[in-house]
């Protein structure tokens, strides 16, 4: 069944634990943030290693988004954005995407662990269930804090919180 299995095309490198000062400018999505280096200035967007929160879709149409998008992505905000963090980059992938033409090209995405005040912010949000633990395949790199971050989805999973809730959910509307 195996024998012809080829691993995914998606290319993973393990980083040589990149650690730098940052702070975040901008957060995209509950684990998709931008951070700009404190020592050289440079901003670059980044995604928190194995973890995932809802889709945050389309400003244009809100119907798009998933439910608990909205409070992800506000979670981190409050927690993050014009806050110096330590940035610990975990590993990098190369993807195939779609380019503004249709052209297909090779993108690649940069996955960190985000620490502010000695606190993981992944394990914060899995927490008060905002995410959920992408686990890696035997073929990927993964986060060297897996455990603690499939420990802080368990305390999400335990309190009901956010995902987990029981509770019907109410999309939250806002006026720009």
């Amino acid at each position: 069944v195996w024998r012809d299995y080829k691993a995914s095309a998606a290319k993973t490198s393990k980083s040589d634990s990149t650690t730098f000062l940052a702070k975040v400018t901008e957060v995209h999505s509950g684990d998709s943030l931008t951070v700009e280096s404190m020592n050289t200035g440079q901003s670059s967007r980044v995604f928190l290693a194995n973890v995932r929160s809802p889709a945050f879709g389309s400003l244009r149409s809100p119907d798009d988004r998933k439910p608990y998008a909205f409070e992800a992505r506000e979670f981190m905000r409050k927690l993050l954005v014009g806050k110096p963090v330590t940035v610990e980059v975990e590993y990098s992938k190369m993807i195939p995407a779609k380019d503004e033409r249709g052209d297909e090209i090779e993108r690649k995405y940069t996955f960190v662990t985000i620490k502010h005040a000695e606190k993981n912010a992944g394990i914060e949000l899995l927490e008060a269930g905002l995410g959920t633990v992408v686990a890696p395949r035997l073929d990927e790199d993964f986060s060297k804090y897996i455990k603690e971050l499939q420990e802080g989805e368990a305390k999400g999973k335990e309190g009901k919180l956010g995902l987990h809730s029981k509770k019907d959910y109410k999309q939250t509307r806002y006026t720009d």
